[in-house]
């Protein structure tokens, strides 16, 4: 179903006779598929057809499909995603958008998404949004990200984000690694952390990992 969708999408004269037929399908596995190979297809080629679209949709249907418009979207222009979930109503389509948009924008932009990202009223900083800005940012300026990842308020995101910084520095400097995981707010993530970051250093050097167990008991 979904190659023959590929295909129509790619050879109807009218763009929208695809969709308006998945529309009319019945309630099912052949509609829902069919609306999401369109959907997804349009926000890589054609991200303004998926806003169209996504609107024509039930909020049922806006809720399950805007993974696949968001992630879409934000591969070939993850600001313009970023201006047109701004305007999304209140609600999971939102936060969804929003949280596949900022981490996207930091991947080409880390500056740019920092900025977007302190315009957005603090309840819409999820903690899944600021942890992958922070993953995307940390892989092309770990310093810059690290550093920002400490003026974070406590709470969940700043908890996430440690994580994101100890996994980065765990392959070259574990003790780094687990100083930051020290750092973690939430009992539980925190003895986490820090037992997998020991336990994955022992396996890889067992005497340095011993000696840090030694002085850090």
């Amino acid at each position: 179903m979904a190659n023959l969708m590929e295909t129509w999408l790619k050879n109807a004269t009218d763009k929208n006779a695809p969709f308006n037929w998945a529309l009319a399908l019945p309630q099912g596995a052949a509609r829902d598929q069919s609306i999401a190979t369109i959907v997804g297809e349009w926000a890589k080629t054609d991200p303004a057809a998926a806003s169209a679209a996504y609107y024509r949709l039930s909020p049922v249907e806006q809720t399950a499909n805007m993974p696949a418009i968001a992630n879409a979207w934000a591969q070939s222009n993850p600001a313009s995603l970023l201006d047109w979930a701004r305007k999304l109503p209140e609600g999971e389509s939102r936060t969804t958008a929003l949280d596949t948009a900022i981490p996207a924008l930091a991947q080409r932009d880390p500056a740019q998404a920092l900025a977007a990202l302190k315009t957005l009223p603090v309840a819409q900083q999820t903690p899944t949004m600021i942890s992958n800005f922070v993953t995307n940012w940390s892989n092309q300026n770990l310093d810059a990200a690290s550093t920002w990842t400490k003026s974070l308020p406590d709470g969940e995101a700043r908890n996430q984000s440690l994580v994101v910084i100890g996994n980065r520095l765990l392959g070259e400097n574990p003790a780094a690694a687990l100083a930051w995981a020290a750092a973690i707010a939430d009992p539980a993530l925190r003895k986490r952390t820090t037992d997998n970051y020991y336990n994955t250093w022992s396996y890889r050097d067992p005497a340095a990992a011993k000696a840090w167990k030694e002085q850090n008991p």
